[in-house]
């Protein structure tokens, strides 16, 4: 009876132990969702051009009356690039929340970055570089990016990168 109970405590002992391990280990924030729609995504070189409508700051311009888009030396028309840690991993892009320097009011706020086949990824090393879907394999949650793209990204919670560098 007594040997009974010792191995049934050393089967649950081990039990447990491997329970804790695999909770250790298993982490769930690094597998990828679906892909991210392109709906929302600048189609015209004119979208690209302009600034996107969230979180404007609209002044009244004393020339015109007319209400416009603030425009200051820290909130320029145009932007393009963007910094942030990543909070969610797709197949072919991922989202990341924004310091909100891209925006007027200075919000931060979580974007949605899509990969092109020309997207290259650099690493911390400045040395490795990926080209295409290859670079988002590299790419962690919590991890610091800073994302550029030829669009203008002000105001914008959707877009296309064309470089992401990962920061140290």
């Amino acid at each position: 009876m007594k040997k009974k109970t010792i191995y049934l405590f050393l089967v649950l002992g081990i039990l447990i132990l491997i329970a804790v391990l695999l909770f250790y280990f298993w982490d769930s924030s690094e597998r990828r969702e679906a892909e991210l729609s392109p709906q929302g995504l600048s189609s015209t070189e004119a979208e690209q051009e302009a600034a996107g409508e969230v979180g404007e700051v609209l002044v009244s311009n004393p020339e015109t009356g007319e209400e416009e888009p603030l425009k200051t030396a820290l909130m320029p028309p145009a932007l393009f690039n963007a910094q942030g840690k990543l909070t969610k991993l797709y197949d072919n892009g991922f989202a990341m929340e924004t310091l909100g320097f891209s925006f007027a009011d200075g919000q931060p706020r979580e974007v949605e970055v899509l990969y092109q086949d020309t997207t290259v990824t650099t690493l911390p090393d400045g040395a490795s570089r990926y080209q295409g879907l290859a670079g988002l394999s590299h790419l962690r949650i919590n991890q610091l990016v800073l994302v550029e793209s030829n669009e203008n990204i002000r105001g914008k919670l959707k877009f296309k990168a064309n470089y992401i560098n990962l920061l140290p």
